[in-house]
């Protein structure tokens, strides 16, 4: 009985600390989104992508807040820096105005909160990591239209990020 109860220990300590991963980002999803539904997953020569939903989300809608990481092989894009990051921002949001602030910086990239707002009221807003190195450029975020909940979603998101390990 004591040996069953020491490896039932083991594989569950094992089980809550094996990450996730695609292509060369190793990453832990928070306990709240454990049950997330992965809305689209593509693994190539070029690249990889992920993308998480709340369960239930219909995967043919704009989801209200996803989780995602997209990496690509190609020669590294210019978003070391707040003015690269806000022109690849602003690129993906037309017509929205996009603030950044800068969290950590880190030698091979850094994190980042940011917001994007129409006629000045917030409508997204999220945490990201940005990584650039010779291999490629790696994008981990997160993004909510919940801008009620700022703070919890914070405490709950930036540890994903800052942990999640690139290869």
């Amino acid at each position: 009985m004591k040996k069953f109860c020491f490896v039932f220990i083991y594989l569950s300590i094992c089980a809550t600390c094996s990450a996730d991963t695609i292509g060369n980002v190793e990453y832990h999803l928070p306990p709240v989104a454990k049950d997330w539904e992965v809305g689209n997953r593509v693994e190539n020569e070029k690249g990889s992508a992920i993308i998480y939903l709340p369960k239930g989300t219909p995967k043919n809608v704009e989801a209200t807040e996803y989780f995602g990481i997209v990496t690509n092989h190609r020669p590294p894009i210019d978003i070391n820096d707040i003015p690269g990051l806000k022109k690849v921002l602003t690129k993906l949001m037309p017509g929205k105005e996009i603030d950044i602030s800068l969290i950590e910086k880190r030698p091979d990239g850094m994190i980042y909160e940011w917001t994007a707002k129409e006629k000045g009221v917030e409508k997204l807003h999220g945490w990201g990591r940005a990584i650039s190195r010779n291999e490629g450029t790696t994008l981990i975020s997160y993004q909510t239209e919940n801008v009620s909940n700022i703070k919890k979603s914070s405490i709950t998101w930036l540890p994903v990020l800052k942990e999640a390990k690139v290869k």
